[in-house]
């Protein structure tokens, strides 16, 4: 049985948020708050989605995953190193804590890791940094910092498209991870399989 999960902004769609006053977007600076508008309209999110798009596998192919679960490697060449073993125990006890980076001709395509609720994604456009304090706080690729409040945006007109987050579904042998935001379709970053 496939179990797949959505994460929206690094926050479960089970509506589990971590509440408070203020902009404190985790390093003591302000940021303005941003609404439906930002996530809707060009963003960060969108443009680092859109740098890596390019140099991930097909989305019509399949890799091969290691017997330790450490790695996936498609026909073409394009390898999943995860920092973090796959562990299909660790994602059914919800205790697995994503960290791999997809490399393709040699070098690193995007990377994505989650560490102390924060996310980071890297791509050739740098890294966008999301972090959960009293509200929703954003770091873009240039420096430029927002927060947003969780509960207002989830309530955005087609918020599963426009808001930055993943989905994944695992088996004991089958492992496989998209990132959504785009506006329009999710972008599979890998599926790999035993």
């Amino acid at each position: 049985m496939s179990i797949k999960t959505i994460t929206i902004l690094a926050v479960t769609i089970t509506y589990v948020f971590l509440t408070g006053c203020g902009n404190d977007n985790g390093d003591g600076n302000d940021a303005p708050e941003v609404g439906c508008e930002w996530f809707i309209g060009d963003n960060c999110w969108k443009s680092s989605l859109k740098a890596a798009k390019e140099c991930l596998p097909s989305s019509d192919s399949s890799g091969t995953l290691s017997a330790d679960g450490s790695n996936c490697t498609y026909e073409n060449g394009t390898e999943i190193i995860f920092h973090n073993p796959f562990d299909s125990v660790s994602l059914d006890n919800d205790t697995y804590s994503w960290d791999f980076e997809v490399r393709s001709d040699s070098d690193t395509c995007l990377s994505y890791k989650e560490v102390d609720g924060q996310i980071y994604l890297t791509t050739s456009e740098g890294t966008f940094q999301e972090y959960n304090s009293a509200l929703l706080a954003m770091t873009c690729p240039d420096g430029s910092k927002y927060t947003a409040n969780g509960f207002k945006i989830l309530g955005c007109e087609d918020a599963m498209n426009n808001l930055p987050g993943t989905s994944y579904s695992w088996q004991p042998d089958f492992i496989y991870f998209a990132l959504l935001g785009t506006g329009e379709d999710s972008i599979q970053v890998f599926q790999c399989s035993r």
